[in-house]
């Protein structure tokens, strides 16, 4: 009887979550340029200064850098919120060398190979994108600036 209660009141739990993803989701990246285009959400490629970034005396290599609408999973569907604009990198990340990139960048979100974060509608028609960032967790100010130049189509 006990078991029966238990796996009740996590089966109704599971389904609170579930429905509160449903009704209130948070934006999403797409996770490659390829995605967000077949999806309709890409804007525009970046190109980064160097082909990496430096945190705790570590190379970071850059794959991509792209400005791209958010999704939300609205009813097990992707739905692109096209009035917001997100850049989105991605890294190639070596699984011995995880990283927190919030220690280092003010991002909106981040995994272990990908960071992004709003940009204002003025920003996304620039051609150089700055993200401030400090290269150790010591470092208590993101002095530093790390350019992305739009790319030519």
């Amino acid at each position: 009887m006990k078991i029966r209660n238990y796996l009740f009141l996590l089966i109704l739990s599971l389904i609170s979550c579930m429905d509160k993803l449903t009704k209130d989701p948070g934006p999403l990246s797409y996770s490659s340029i390829d995605k967000s285009k077949k999806n309709n959400a890409f804007i525009a490629e970046f190109i980064p200064q160097t082909p990496f970034m430096v945190f705790n005396e570590k190379k970071y290599f850059i794959e991509n850098a792209w400005i791209q609408h958010p999704y939300y999973q609205k009813n097990y569907r992707d739905v692109v919120e096209e009035n917001i604009y997100i850049f989105t990198i991605s890294f190639q990340i070596d699984p011995k060398n995880k990283i927190d990139f919030n220690d280092y960048v003010s991002v909106l979100a981040s995994s272990n190979s990908q960071v992004f974060f709003f940009l204002d509608e003025e920003k996304k028609n620039r051609d150089t994108i700055k993200l401030p960032y400090r290269n150790t967790i010591e470092n208590s100010k993101k002095n530093k600036v790390f350019l992305f130049f739009r790319k030519k189509s």
